[in-house]
């Protein structure tokens, strides 16, 4: 399996439930390692970036400091999931792919997440093309009504 794709428990390189890599280290993976915090919606947690020529890598630690890898953030097309899959497809491309998809609105960052039943582990977080007012709606996400041309950003493992 190549480095560069991605599985449904992260990378070649580093997995959901390993030990954050060490402060000390500078590389993982074959890229420079950094380090950063995040804190949204009262919550503070450690990261390292792995830094691409397209984009970025997120290793994130869970919210309890108990030093483990909790989410692999993909932000590059240059890592792919098994099925192709990668940041900068379209909702169209998806669509080829697979009906099977399930969505929900992620109202705090204004995109959808796709997961697909039997890869559960693996969302597609994906930029509407035209904005829709989905903050109110209970309604269920219909994959079908989704823009063809809305873009993946980002690919999460958790």
């Amino acid at each position: 399996m190549s480095k560069r794709t991605i599985q449904a428990n992260g990378l070649k390189f580093v997995k959901i439930g390993d030990i954050m890599p060490d402060d000390s280290m500078k590389r993982l993976g074959g890229k420079s390692l950094r380090d950063t915090v995040f804190d949204q919606s009262g919550y503070s947690w450690r990261a390292k970036v792995l830094d691409y020529k397209d984009g970025k890598v997120y290793v994130e630690e869970d919210f309890w400091g108990q030093n483990q890898v909790n989410r692999i953030r993909i932000e590059s097309q240059v890592l792919r999931a098994k099925s192709g899959i990668s940041v900068g497809m379209t909702m169209g491309d998806l669509k080829q792919i697979s009906t099977k998809w399930e969505a929900l609105f992620l109202v705090d960052y204004d995109l959808l997440d796709l997961i697909l039943p039997h890869q559960p582990s693996i969302h597609y977080l994906v930029k509407e093309s035209k904005t829709l007012d989905r903050s109110s709606s209970e309604a269920p996400i219909v994959i079908e009504e989704i823009p063809s041309e809305s873009l993946v950003v980002a690919i999460v493992v958790m």
